[in-house]
Parts: structure tokens; C-alpha cells; sequence
């Protein structure tokens, strides 16, 4: 705020009072890829084969995406050749060798989201099972705050996610396959298709 006061000529209480009256507004802008038409044309692709009617039906929506994981994978090395080490006065170097750089060893860490789901059946062995327990107020309290609230949370918002991306793809088809566009709100989607939260409507499709 005092950057652009001072860029402007405006006093700082003034701009504060300017932003609250919505005068002006904080955005953030982001260094987006250049895409090429061949990009653009992939991009463009890879959103209408999620795109799809039901039989009967009158709208345009998006796959559900229950049937979808996105894996990512990244590597990481043991070691790095140049490692920094405190040490008293009476201690050596520890001495370390390998071959070149190319044979320090690697781990590796793989991370799977998916839509979050419920199957009762094929359940792996250990799985929980429902059984009729005494209930009282601890109890309750106890099930909300160990076994409820983690489940739910998480699952909110990794939902959340995959209607960020059904927007996004939405947003795609409107523009031919760019990324020129600002990411869209979910929360609008949410209020939008109160009945059906698991897909939204692609309205862009009807002008293509």
C-alpha cells in the first residue's frame, strides 16, 4: 500500500479508504504457459471428451470423473554430493565415495488423488465394520473428533478440486483451448447445481 501511494501521489489512508469502499481492488496475476495452436488444439481435445448428455436428457454436463486418478511422481536423491556438516575439532570428514553422480541413490514419492468415493464391496482385509455400540455424550464425542471430522474434510475439498477442474475445462472450451482466462469460482457452481454437485452444466457447449 505504500508503494502504490507513493506511486500515485495519493495519501496511504486515502487508498485504505478507497479499498474498502471497493473503489479499487487487489488482483494477482499469474505467469500463465505460452501455448501454441498445437497445444491449444490438445487442450481443447482433452475437454470435450469429458463432456457428455444423458440419454433424454436436455443439458450438456461434465463426467462425474469417479472413474479418473491423477498420479504424480517425484524423485528425490539420498544425498547430495556436496553436504554441509559441523563437526568438534577432534572429529575427521566422514568419508564418502560413489562412482559419479549419476549412482547416488533415489527415492521416490508417488501421490494418487481420486474423487472421493464409497464401496461396500471387495473391501480390503482390516477394513472397519459397522457394529452397535453403547452411545453416550463421550462416545458421540469422541467418534466426531477421531473418526467423522478427518473423513469429511478431506473429502470436501478434495470435491472441491475436481469441480475446480470441470470449470476450468468450461473455461477451456470457451476459449478454443487458451489459458487467457481467470480461474473460475466453485462456489458458484456449488449454488448453481445444488442437485447435481457431482458434474456441472457446460453451458459453452450450446455455441460451438
Amino acid at each position: 500500500m505504500r508503494a502504490l501511494a507513493a506511486a500515485v501521489k495519493i495519501p496511504r489512508t486515502t487508498l485504505q479508504r478507497y479499498l474498502a469502499r471497493s473503489v479499487i481492488r487487489q488482483v494477482y496475476s499469474r505467469v500463465k504457459p505460452a501455448l501454441k495452436a498445437e497445444h491449444k488444439k490438445k487442450r481443447f481435445k482433452f475437454a470435450l471428451q469429458h463432456v457428455s448428455r444423458s440419454l433424454g436428457a436436455r443439458l450438456y454436463r461434465f463426467d462425474h470423473m469417479y472413474g479418473v486418478m491423477h498420479v504424480d511422481e517425484k524423485w528425490f536423491n539420498l544425498y547430495t554430493a556436496l553436504s554441509k556438516f559441523y563437526i568438534t575439532t577432534n572429529e575427521k570428514v566422514t568419508y564418502r565415495s560413489c562412482v559419479n553422480k549419476r549412482y547416488i541413490g533415489k527415492i521416490m514419492f508417488l501421490a494418487a488423488v481420486a474423487r472421493p468415493r464409497f464401496d461396500f464391496r471387495l473391501k480390503l482385509a482390516g477394513s472397519l465394520e459397522i457394529k452397535s455400540v453403547a452411545m453416550d455424550k463421550n462416545k458421540y464425542k469422541q467418534l466426531l473428533r477421531d473418526i467423522a471430522f478427518p473423513a469429511i474434510f478431506p473429502s470436501r475439498t478434495i470435491d472441491k478440486c475436481f469441480l475446480m477442474l470441470q470449470k476450468v475445462m468450461e473455461c477451456t472450451i470457451k476459449y478454443g483451448g487458451g489459458n487467457g482466462f481467470p480461474l473460475p469460482r466453485v462456489g458458484r457452481a456449488h449454488i448453481k447445481n445444488k442437485e447435481h454437485s457431482m458434474s456441472i452444466i457446460c453451458e459453452d457447449f450450446f455455441s460451438l
